[in-house]
């Protein structure tokens, strides 16, 4: 688990130079920002409600958001009212960072090989809730930034124009009698492997809200003045709950913000890739 969760020393001004070279800060004197009101709205709330599935698993504070779709329309009302103002004052239930981990095998797998299991992670009802209301500034922030190559987690896209494109190219190679070349990545526990600093400057030069980025580094490493811890793990074993764990880096997997926010960070690897 300090393996995986563990902090990572990272030099920053490497970073804040390759991202000079690749994308230019344009933070400073940008486009004007609107503040949270049109995302923390009844309309946007309604919307990420209406995405809310039942049979889902709650986090430890045993909420189920699904609830709130079969509540009186009153009680979704006042659960954003609270939102809205935890948001205002940056003050959050502790409980949001406590996150428990059930270790999925994948089929074929060997059960004692544990690297070899997908860590699936419950997060509390309404943070996930208030992710989604966030994710739509994070989805913006992609079209501008992202370049179209990546279709993943896109409205009205998906894998089947990468897959439709890599066989026309094939097909055009054959044609032309060029030789053709594939390279494939995989980054092992991606999501959880993210530096939150590195994450933090991506998303400043992306031009997402300061005031979405900031819910997401409360969420991750806590808020001093609330006296809110950074994010914690517990693992599901089958003799219970393993002792709380620091996460001291990642997007958080199950987080659904996660995605979206991962496919800035990529923009960048490939950018650098295509300049190089």
């Amino acid at each position: 688990a300090a393996r995986v969760n563990g902090d990572k020393e990272v030099d920053m001004g490497a970073v804040r130079a390759l991202m000079d070279w690749v994308t230019p800060d344009t933070h400073e004197g940008g486009e004007e920002r609107a503040g949270l009101e049109d995302l923390l709205s009844w309309d946007a709330f309604v919307a990420a409600l209406a995405k809310i599935q039942p049979g889902k698993a709650v986090g430890v504070d045993g909420f189920d958001a699904y609830l709130l779709r079969k509540a009186d329309v009153t009680v979704g009302a006042e659960w954003l009212r609270i939102v809205k103002g935890m948001v205002e004052a940056q003050d959050y239930p502790h409980e949001w960072n406590e996150w428990i981990a059930m270790l999925a095998m994948k089929p074929g797998e060997e059960p004692t090989n544990f690297e070899r299991r997908r860590d699936l992670w419950l997060i509390p009802g309404s943070q996930k809730l208030l992710a989604r209301m966030l994710t739509v500034d994070y989805d913006k922030a992609a079209e501008r930034n992202v370049p179209r190559s990546q279709a993943g987690f896109s409205a009205r896209r998906n894998a089947g124009e990468q897959t439709l494109g890599m066989r026309l190219a094939a097909e055009q190679s054959m044609v032309e009698k060029r030789p053709m070349y594939r390279g494939y990545c995989d980054y092992g526990c991606f999501f959880m492997s993210v530096v939150h600093e590195v994450q933090w400057e991506v998303e400043k030069r992306a031009k997402v809200r300061p005031e979405v980025t900031e819910v997401m580094k409360a969420l991750r490493v806590g808020v001093r003045t609330k006296g809110m811890p950074g994010l914690k793990g517990k693992y599901e074993t089958a003799a219970g709950l393993t002792k709380a764990v620091d996460i001291l880096k990642g997007l958080g997997q199950g987080d659904l913000a996660s995605p979206v926010r991962s496919k800035l960070l990529l923009a960048v690897v490939q950018r650098t890739v295509s300049k190089l």
